[in-house]
């Protein structure tokens, strides 16, 4: 069986696809990934094959644009209605800039089904538009319900183009790699849970990461998109300048290039590029981060308790959840205080209900159908 999965706009999209597609080559079957070019290297590093798509869309250009389109008032926040619709016609862009390539290797190598991440458009388009059967890979919860309407509107132009006149996202199938205590409400659809396999990138372990501490490590990260689309890494900051007080290590997880956003950082503070976070995040006693889905599920998966301070353009946030299941907890809003962000390490650090709370989230996630159950349900599809 030939298997086509399709990524779009980060390493972070791409990452939960991967134990699946490594599980369907162990199976016997051929696969390949379609990505914009930007993805190049993360696509290859993982051992799979890479099917560059299209040109790249700048999505700190974008991202601008819209800031500036859409600067709220003297005390009002972002409006999110408007991040929404920003992101999905960011995404139906993405989709324009890489359709052509994805049809057209299609035809060449024609693929018995095809594996897209939510948004991946074309790959979702180039299924339907062609005949083959489409799976939809979730990569952390499920917003379907919330953004369908949005998604049908901005991408009805594209679709069309494309023969396309009806527009159903959800796929003939989807793949959830989502506890079932963090995953949202959901319209039924045929559903396949699989098991969450940290995957953060290629790389080395360091020799530090095996070395006994006296000290609780402290993991900060802010995900591998945020500073590429904002330019700065203030919130990471704020974070480091709250933890410089308490006695513990720290790794300041960034990508390739952005260490210097996070300025002069503070003793026993270790700023490491492009290590991926489940080589070190199990000798951490806890993690600070935006609320990214990629970042959470590792932190779930690996039963790290968590402090999470939600983006402000991210309405669908899995913060709340997070400390619903008792495995961390969230601030109220993106622009905590230094002194807010102190009292919640410390609760993490010092109550050990949230040490608890993350140790059962992690065997839940334990629990779930292996990758290889999910290429057996790929397999019944692509062969109907």
């Amino acid at each position: 069986m030939k298997i086509l999965m399709v990524t779009a706009t980060a390493p972070s999209h791409f990452y939960p696809l991967v134990p699946v597609a490594w599980a369907a080559r162990s199976a016997g079957h051929e696969v390949r990934v379609a990505h914009q070019p930007s993805l190049t290297a993360a696509v290859v590093a993982s051992g799979l094959p890479s099917v560059p798509a299209g040109e790249d869309v700048d999505l700190a250009a974008v991202a601008a644009r819209w800031r500036a389109q859409n600067a709220p008032g003297p005390g009002a926040g972002p409006d999110p209605e408007s991040a929404v619709r920003h992101a999905v016609g960011l995404f139906v862009a993405i989709a324009e800039a890489m359709i052509d390539d994805v049809m057209l290797f299609c035809r060449r190598w024609a693929p018995d089904l095809i594996v897209y991440e939510p948004t991946g458009y074309a790959g979702h388009l180039a299924s339907t538009a062609l005949g083959v059967p489409a799976v939809r890979h979730l990569v952390g919860p499920d917003f379907s319900a919330g953004l369908a309407g949005t998604e049908q509107e901005l991408a009805t132009d594209l679709y069309k183009r494309h023969g396309v006149t009806e527009i159903d996202l959800t796929g003939d199938l989807t793949l959830d790699p989502c506890p079932p205590v963090l995953q949202a409400p959901y319209p039924p659809q045929q559903r396949q849970l699989v098991r969450y396999l940290p995957y953060n990138g290629a790389g080395q372990v360091p020799r530090w990461v095996l070395e006994e501490h006296d000290r609780p490590r402290v993991c900060v990260t802010w995900g591998t998109t945020f500073a590429r689309v904002t330019g700065h890494l203030a919130p990471a900051r704020r974070v480091l300048e709250a933890l410089a007080d308490l006695d513990v290590d720290v790794i300041a997880a960034v990508t390739a290039g952005h260490s210097g956003m996070l300025g002069e950082v503070p003793d026993r503070v270790r700023v490491v590029e492009e290590l991926p976070l489940n080589y070190f995040l199990p000798t951490c006693s806890a993690i600070v981060h935006h609320g990214g889905d990629n970042t959470t599920l590792t932190a779930s998966a690996l039963g790290v308790p968590q402090l999470i301070i939600p983006l402000t353009f991210n309405p669908f946030s899995p913060a709340k959840a997070v400390a619903t299941a008792g495995a961390g907890l969230h601030t109220d809003g993106s622009d905590p205080t230094v002194a807010a962000l102190r009292d919640g390490i410390a609760a993490l650090l010092g109550d050990a209900r949230y040490r608890h709370g993350a140790r059962r989230l992690a065997r839940l996630c334990r629990t779930m159908p292996s990758s290889g159950e999910a290429v057996a349900s790929l397999e019944r599809l692509g062969g109907r």
